[in-house]
């Protein structure tokens, strides 16, 4: 009875550890089930856009000769802003150029009272993480001018005519851009990134064109569009490698205790091709549930971070921890 119980101890400690990685890895456990949701954008007589109830405004890809001029010129993005709630999170996009949450561009954002742009100036960031953060401009709910000046390799933003931020980049960044990305206005196009709120006199200006995103018949309204995951999502073979250097660095060790515990706390005749089979099993399954999660995404990068970092926990436990460390720990755990 006193081995069932020490056996029974060992299981009950590596569940918990296994209920810990999903738990950390599904938080905040918003689910994005895909819904058809009708589209509640309007474009007002002046020409302001009315996402005061939600949805998403277009304006299609290409652009034209801005596409062109992007890539050597200075370039100014300016628009209006009223939004209607301080505490908008997301980020809830403003304005965007991107084909959907992980690849864009440039995308203007609200999180809480910060505005946040998004600039993709890394060739293995498509996302442009992480954000440059200016506080509390949403703080109180009125008209806000912001302007971004991106040259081949400085990034202004001035919020109301004053500069709040700006910063050095590489030169070259803007040849990573993908000129078929669309503007889309108050949402992403999976439509689960909504902000509320007006725009107005928005323009992107390059060269001595500035393209007008307020003139008749350039926006297109949606009458419907699926918020959440959707099969063209799915299907998206770039989404699978969207990552981070941070977020490598974090899969590479979230899996590594998980490797270590496997070759300390079994006999020394387990092998590693079962703590790897292991760990790949429950990151797939992790990964997949991800495709329904709001905030997370799903990525072949982590799922092979996550077997490499069990790998390295494996080794450290069974050549850097003593023999009779082993036993003594093996003992406690009742293996």
């Amino acid at each position: 009875m006193q081995a069932i119980a020490k056996k029974t101890r060992h299981y009950y400690f590596f569940v918990l550890l296994i209920a810990g990685y999903y738990a950390a890895a599904f938080y905040p456990y918003e689910l994005a089930i895909p819904v058809h949701v009708n589209n509640h954008a309007k474009i007002q007589e002046d020409g302001s856009l009315d996402l005061s109830q939600g949805g998403m405004i277009l304006l299609p890809a290409p652009h034209g000769w801005l596409n062109s001029s992007l890539a050597i010129s200075p370039t100014k993005f300016y628009l209006e802003a009223l939004s209607l709630n301080s505490e908008q999170t997301g980020p809830a996009r403003i304005a965007s150029f991107s084909i959907d949450p992980y690849e864009r561009n440039i995308s203007i954002a609200q999180e809480n009272s910060n505005l946040l742009v998004r600039l993709r100036r890394d060739e293995l960031n498509p996302n442009g993480v992480p954000a440059f953060v200016i506080e509390d401009v949403f703080a109180d709910s009125r008209w806000r001018t912001i302007e971004i000046q991106l040259a081949e390799d400085s990034f202004k933003v001035l919020v109301d005519g004053s500069l709040r931020l700006s910063e050095p980049l590489n030169t070259g960044y803007r040849s990573l851009w993908d000129e078929a990305y669309p503007v889309i206005f108050g949402n992403e196009a999976t439509g689960d990134r909504p902000w509320f709120g007006y725009i107005r006199n928005f323009q992107v200006c390059a060269l001595s064109e500035c393209l007008e995103g307020s003139q008749p018949g350039q926006l297109q309204i949606p009458g419907g569009y699926w918020r959440g995951p959707t099969w063209q999502s799915v299907l998206d073979k770039q989404q699978y490698f969207a990552t981070t250097p941070f977020d490598m660095f974090v899969n590479f060790l979230f899996f590594a205790p998980f490797g270590f515990l496997m070759a300390t706390t079994r006999a020394p005749t387990f092998g590693i091709a079962t703590a790897l089979a292991t760990a790949a099993l429950i990151s797939v399954s992790i990964e997949a549930v991800q495709f329904i999660l709001a905030s997370r995404v799903t990525s072949l990068v982590d799922l092979v971070l996550n077997v490499a970092g069990s790998g390295l926990g494996f080794l450290a436990g069974r050549h850097l921890v003593p023999l009779g460390w082993r036993s003594k720990l093996r003992a406690t755990m009742g293996s």
